[in-house]
């Protein structure tokens, strides 16, 4: 990667905190139009507990066995019946 000393350094900044930044928006975007934002709220809550502690026990399961639970865990998120119900219909 070339360039300036400042230029490297932005790029992996943007990468590094690029999908923080976007992850933020896209929730504050979802919480606008939320029926019940404290339901709301607690889902997001819930489910920043399940990633952390997939996150944690990525060490025991291991890298090459992590991506299978991450489509497990989307593919659980996105079957949820009660997702209108949660307030971001």
């Amino acid at each position: 990667m070339g360039g300036s000393l400042i230029r490297r350094y932005a790029a992996r900044c943007f990468l590094a905190l690029g999908p923080m930044f976007f992850a933020g928006a896209i929730l504050a975007r979802s919480f606008r139009g939320a029926r019940n934002p404290d339901t709301a709220f607690g889902s997001k809550i819930s489910g920043t507990v399940v990633a952390g502690f997939a996150e944690s026990h990525s060490m025991l399961l291991g890298l090459r066995h992590l991506p299978p639970v991450a489509v497990l865990l989307y593919l659980l998120s996105a079957w949820n019946p009660r997702f209108k119900t949660l307030g971001f219909a």
